[in-house]
Order: C-alpha cells, then sequence, then structure tokens
C-alpha cells in the first residue's frame, strides 16, 4: 500500500522524505526542472515552503498561482521552473479544521505548540483557547502549520492559508478568477509571517532585524503578465543596518568542538560547545549532550547551535562557565603514542575498521598525523599535524583521497606547507604520476 501522501506526476512518482527535520510532516511536493530537461522531486515542510516564497518575493521573482493551488516560480539560473503542490487539497479543510485556524490566526503571535512529556505536539495554544490534541494532530498532518525547529512557535503555512481561503471562496461563492488572488495573498503572508519568527529567532534579544521582518507587497501587471512580489522601499537591504551577534565562535579544539562565548562584566563565559557529526549538529553543555538535527536549507548549523545555547542560558537553562577554564579543564590532549583506530563517537565494526586502516596508510604515506582521536568517518573534521612542517587544523578524509585515482592537491594546507615541488619531491605518490 503506498503512504498516503504519494503523488503520482507526470515525471514521476513522489513519496515522502525518510528523513524530517524535528519530526514536522511534509506540507508540499516540490519539483523543480532543469533547462537539460532533468527534473529534481521531494518533499517541503510548512517552514521550508514559506522561506521559500519569501525569498524568492524578495529577489523579484514572478510567482504564478494555478486554480488547483500550485506555485509555480520563474525560472533562475538553470533552473526552468519550480512548482510547489499543497500535499493536502485545500477542499478537504473541513468546517471544524476552519474555525480552528481562524482562532490561531486571530493570536497567532502568542500561538505556542505544548508538548507532553515525550516531547511529542499535543495541543496548540492560542490566546484564550486551546486546540485539542486530535485537532492538533490533524492540522500538523496536513502541513497547515508550521513549526521553528527548537522553538514552541506556531502558524499557519502557506499550505494552511490557501486552504482557508478555498473555503472561504466557496462561502461567499465568488467568482473562480478571484480565487488565484487569495491564494497569491495567503502565499505572501505565510512568506511574511516566517521572516517575522526567524528575524526573532535569530536576534533572542527581543531586536526585530528590520530586513527580515519587511513587508510585501504585490505589483499586478496588466494583461496575463505574471505577478511579481517585492520588499518595500522603507526597509531596503541595502540601506538597513544589520544586529550584531550577541554570542562569538571560538577556536575548535582538538575534537573539532567549538565554543560558543558571551562576554558579561568584561568576562569570557563559554556556553557550551558545538560540532558537527555527519551532517547533524550537536551542543555540549553541562556534561549533556543534546542533538538539535540539520539546520534549515541556506541556514549555518553553527548559528543554529549557538542560537539554541543562548536561548537556553536566557531562560535559565544553563549556567555558563569561564573560557579560561574551558579551555584547562575539558580540552582534549595531543597524544604522542598510539593512537586509537576509530574515533568514540564510530560504530566498532569491520567496514569502519577496514576503512580507518586505508586512512591511517593514506597519511602516513603524505606524511599527516592525528593528532587524538581514531578515524571519525570521511565527512566529519579530523585533527590532523602536518609532519613537514608542523601545521595543526582541521581537515576530512574525503580531502586527502584524491580524485580519479590522482594523489591530493601538495598545497597541503593554508599557507602552502613547504612548496610544492618539495611536496612532490618527498612523496613517492606525486613522481608516479
Amino acid at each position: 500500500m503506498p503512504h498516503p501522501a504519494t503523488r503520482y506526476l507526470k515525471s514521476g512518482i513522489l513519496t515522502p522524505r525518510p528523513y524530517l527535520p524535528g519530526g514536522m510532516t511534509p506540507a508540499a511536493s516540490k519539483e523543480t526542472v532543469f533547462s537539460d530537461s532533468t527534473w529534481s522531486t521531494g518533499y517541503v515542510t510548512g517552514i521550508e515552503a514559506d522561506c521559500l516564497f519569501r525569498r524568492s518575493a524578495a529577489r523579484r521573482r514572478g510567482l504564478h498561482v494555478a486554480e488547483y493551488g500550485a506555485v509555480r516560480i520563474s525560472p533562475r539560473g538553470n533552473r526552468r521552473a519550480v512548482e510547489l503542490t499543497s500535499v493536502t487539497h485545500p477542499k478537504k479543510l473541513t468546517q471544524r479544521q476552519f474555525d480552528d485556524l481562524l482562532l490561531i490566526e486571530q493570536c497567532e503571535k502568542g500561538a505556542r505548540i505544548l508538548r507532553d512529556s515525550t516531547g511529542a505536539p499535543c495541543r496548540v495554544d492560542a490566546g484564550f483557547f486551546r486546540i485539542p490534541r486530535t485537532q492538533t494532530a490533524i492540522l500538523l498532518a496536513r502541513g497547515w502549520l508550521s513549526q521553528l525547529s527548537h522553538s514552541d512557535e506556531v502558524w499557519i503555512s502557506a499550505a494552511g492559508r490557501m486552504a482557508m481561503a478555498y473555503r472561504w471562496h466557496r462561502q461567499q461563492g465568488l467568482p473562480v478568477r478571484v480565487l488565484k488572488g487569495l491564494y497569491l495573498d495567503a502565499v505572501l503572508t505565510a512568506a511574511d509571517a516566517a521572516g517575522h519568527r526567524l528575524a526573532r529567532f535569530a536576534d533572542p534579544c527581543g531586536v526585530d532585524n528590520p530586513t527580515h521582518g519587511s513587508k510585501l507587497t504585490t505589483v499586478v501587471t496588466a494583461g496575463r503578465q505574471p505577478l511579481r512580489h517585492q520588499p518595500t522601499r522603507s526597509t531596503s537591504m541595502s540601506t538597513t543596518p544589520t544586529t550584531p551577534l550577541p554570542y562569538r565562535i571560538g577556536e575548535p579544539d582538538f575534537d573539532c568542538r567549538q565554543p560558543v562565548i558571551i562576554t558579561e562584566d568584561g568576562q569570557d563565559l563559554a556556553l557550551g560547545q558545538a560540532f558537527r557529526w555527519h551532517r547533524d549538529w550537536l551542543v555540549l553543555s553541562g556534561g549533556q549532550e543534546t542533538n538539535l538535527r540539520r539546520p534549515l536549507t541556506g541556514a549555518k548549523g553553527i548559528d543554529m547551535a549557538a542560537t539554541h545555547l543562548l536561548t537556553q542560558y536566557r531562560t535559565g537553562q544553563l549556567t555558563p562557565i569561564p573560557l579560561k577554564e574551558l579551555l584547562t579543564t575539558d580540552a582534549p590532549r595531543e597524544i604522542l603514542g598510539e593512537l586509537p583506530l576509530l574515533h568514540p563517537r564510530m560504530p566498532d565494526n569491520p567496514t569502519n575498521r577496514d576503512n580507518a586502516r586505508k586512512a591511517f596508510a593514506g597519511l602516513a604515506e603524505h606524511f599527516w598525523r592525528p593528532v587524538c582521536t581514531g578515524f571519525p568517518g570521511s565527512d566529519n573534521g579530523w585533527y590532523l599535524r602536518c609532519m613537514l612542517c608542523g601545521w595543526v587544523g582541521i581537515r576530512h578524509w574525503s580531502h586527502h583521497r584524491g580524485r580519479n585515482g590522482n594523489p591530493p592537491s601538495p598545497h597541503r594546507h593554508a599557507g602552502g606547507c613547504i612548496g610544492k615541488d618539495k611536496v612532490r619531491a618527498l612523496i613517492p605518490a606525486y613522481r608516479t604520476q
């Protein structure tokens, strides 16, 4: 039996992707057609669709809305078109669900997701009203609500507002040609709401970033020209100063963990450490490790991790320690003797052991040596020491394997080591090319 959200298109069959960030369900199917007649398909969550619409409107890319609920974005670069279609058709919105969304809309800036003891969403708190557990599950499962990762904020997604527009259109008995305009207004409203939420999330101090919170205006051209959207002149991104970040990122230690630092009363305090492991971002604070999963599309993982720690600090959930204490007590030390074969986080199995032996042999051949950890995998950072000049820093084994059977670049690292000619003369692999 196929997944209930499966959609059959001319270009293929779209099924929900196996990984859903934060447990959020897909709100729209995304189909991208490129200029060479190839295409890519997939599913996006509510907040991903809202952010995509906002970026497209801010960059003045045309948004074309179809009567059946699809939104087509004008081409850019080598893309021919991007089309997003709601997973759940707008006509499936019932009167009860319409009333629940109206309650959330009336208190949208204060709407919050309430969770049970297991962390699963159980209710939506909308001011004086609370949406019951069953109705909350339905609204989330159909992609009509957008959630901000690692927070309790929730708002009506573009798909939800399009469903509300469809039902209101049917209730008023308006002509069919009006429906496109209602859909377009719904998309822009949801995109603007996502911009305000992301601005507040990026600045926990409460200072709204005017570049993200700018209102979007709609310019409708005559005839059948495409509809285009642009930010208002008063909130131009080129003239508005950016808000300084309330934290800074320190240098990574030998285990590739970067401290998140704030300064209070002239003293540097460490909120915790952030690091990347197999595309996920994790934070370590107070001896507890939290996996934040992957950042949103276009966002930096280190900033997501730092904002998470800063939010916990401002809400009293963690106690910072002096930066000097972190650097002296918790910092890993260099191992001068025999190193472990695998990193402590790597599963101990025959495949990983074989890959680790190949990595150690390749490093020794090119005069590299790990500082304190074993093989962490090809896509994770590995703190290495250059045995030719003594340079130390983070490298990736995938960069040392070379391409198409060729050795890696003789440049080696920042600064160029001892020179490309001397490197080629010392390492036999370069002389066999």
